[in-house]
């Protein structure tokens, strides 16, 4: 059961390619489960690319319903310093 119907947007900074996972290919993104595990969410992200006429924009944008629906789950030592212990990571194919 879901805990709210109210949307989030998760913006991603960068997409990490399927092989450096272990996936096929396309690219995918890393959600953690703090927040996002059980609402209703959406992962966005621009990717510019230079070209002789301008920049050219792509939006990626997929909603996601289920965080337990990821692709894969991975986890992960806290890095910031004061923090201990591991966080979740859930890996959804978006292109």
């Amino acid at each position: 059961m879901l805990k709210n119907k109210k949307k989030t947007i998760y913006v991603l900074q960068k997409l990490i390619p399927g092989e450096s996972i272990g996936l096929e290919g396309g690219v995918y993104a890393a959600v953690p489960e703090s927040g996002y595990k059980g609402h209703l969410f959406k992962i966005k992200h621009v990717e510019v690319t230079k070209t002789e006429s301008g920049p050219k924009y792509k939006l990626y944008e997929v909603e996601v319903k289920d965080w337990n629906k990821a692709v894969l789950f991975r986890k992960q030592p806290h890095t910031v310093p004061g923090r201990s212990g591991f966080f979740t990571l859930g890996y959804f194919k978006i292109g």
